[in-house]
């Protein structure tokens, strides 16, 4: 009994420990539901809560909720994802409006200065519109004036006028009776100048002959020579005019007359190397009489401080072989600074440009035969002498002087070129 006793107050002791603390832990787990109750009471009333204050009613699904949610954040614009809610969409929505709000500051501010420049415009145009008023009321009032002046001018101009008809039909008269006699003086000197034409022809060959030749005035000197370089210096450069490849002939320094002159070489322009000083070569040179410091050089083609303008006429050939060599003499021209005014070309010899009293040379050639030249008919061979005789005469009307190609070559330096030589000398 006594261990059937102890076992039974051991048992009850164990189930009453078991029970106590079950009854705890059900006290507990009560708690927590309790907790759990209060704090789903608490969700849902906060979830109610945000229903309201996004704009939804208590009833809405989260799928409406989400599907608002996605369309407010697509219309407020581009956000980063962790960015994404309605209090990041509220403040990027109030930097916009910010911003926004600055812009129409600036846009009135603008706007009220255009309106006031507006308005200064406005008084401005309507201080022109009165002044451009009063302008045309001033011109009306002149134009009647004028008008008025222009009727009285033109009563005195018809007076005028029928005095002066009656004063012309008077000088017509006079003309006709003059025409008539000029008419008969006309023929009178048509005959006597066909009479003394070829005379003058004659005396005008022979005045050529004789008559002192142009080429007296030295375009400067040598102011350096080496014999052993052949290199020269002349007072002549850029003020001047000077331009390279440009040849002189050369003479002693006592030389009174260069038309009479013996040339002692020739020299062409190397390089322009200041105002009154350039360089050049020894291109031809009389060995027993050779060139020396302060010698005289001369070029019919160039002259200081200006252009000399040239005529050709007739036939060139500048190295004996037959041929027309006049595109060569073009350029020995041209390369010298000089201009043609004008010339006979073609095989009828028409002219081109026209010879003036700035014309300085005629530079003339052989006389056009008459006949047939290579194949050249007769005709147009007449044409070519007709054409050679008035370019020649108009020369001598006009006082310019008239130099063969022979001289002109000799000036440069040049006696006997080939074809070749010619071409190159051009060239350069």
């Amino acid at each position: 009994m006594v261990v059937v006793s102890v076992l039974l107050l051991g048992l009850t002791y164990f189930f009453w420990s078991s029970t106590d603390t079950q009854t705890k832990k059900v006290a507990s787990l009560q708690t927590q539901v309790d907790s759990a109750k209060a704090a789903a009471s608490k969700a849902t009333d906060e979830n109610l809560s945000l229903k309201t204050l996004v704009g939804h009613t208590e009833d809405a699904t989260i799928e409406v909720i989400q599907k608002q949610y996605d369309q407010d954040i697509a219309a407020v614009g581009s956000l980063p994802a962790e960015s994404r809610s309605y209090s990041k969409a509220l403040d990027a929505l109030r930097m916009t409006l910010f911003e926004t709000q600055k812009q129409v500051e600036s846009l009135t501010k603008s706007n009220n200065e255009l309106t006031q420049k507006v308005e200064e415009i406005r008084k401005e145009e309507k201080a022109r519109a009165d002044t451009a008023e009063k302008s045309r009321e001033a011109a009306i009032v002149d134009r009647d004036q004028q008008v008025l002046k222009f009727q009285e001018e033109r009563v005195r101009i018809t007076q005028e006028k029928e005095q002066l008809s009656e004063l012309l039909q008077k000088q017509r008269d006079e003309v006709t009776q003059k025409q008539q006699a000029l008419k008969q003086a006309e023929a009178k000197f048509a005959a006597d100048q066909q009479q003394s034409q070829r005379q003058v022809d004659k005396l005008q060959l022979q005045l050529d002959e004789y008559r002192k030749e142009t080429f007296d005035v030295p375009s400067g000197k040598i102011t350096y020579y080496s014999a052993r370089s052949k290199m020269v210096h002349v007072d002549l450069g850029s003020d001047d005019g000077l331009r390279v490849h440009t040849t002189f002939g050369v003479f002693d320094a006592g030389s009174n007359n260069l038309a009479r002159a013996v040339k002692k070489g020739s020299i062409e322009i190397q390089s322009i190397e200041g105002p009154h000083r350039a360089q050049g070569v020894v291109i031809d040179e009389e060995l027993s009489n050779p060139i020396i410091k302060g010698d005289l050089i001369y070029t019919p083609l160039w002259a200081p401080g200006g252009r000399l303008r040239f005529g050709i006429a007739g036939f060139v050939d500048l190295n004996g072989d037959g041929r027309d060599d006049r595109e060569q003499l073009r350029r020995l021209i041209r390369t010298g600074g000089g201009v043609i005014d004008a010339e006979d070309v073609g095989p009828d010899g028409r002219r081109t440009g026209d010879l003036s009293i700035q014309t300085r040379y005629l530079i003339v050639g052989d006389v056009p035969e008459a006949g047939t030249n290579k194949g050249v008919v007769v005709a147009a061979q007449e044409n070519r002498m007709k054409n050679y005789s008035a370019i020649n005469n108009q020369a001598q009307k006009l006082g310019i002087e008239r130099i063969t190609v022979q001289q002109v070559l000799n000036y440069l330096g040049y006696k006997a070129l080939s074809a070749g030589e010619v071409e190159a000398f051009g060239e350069k």
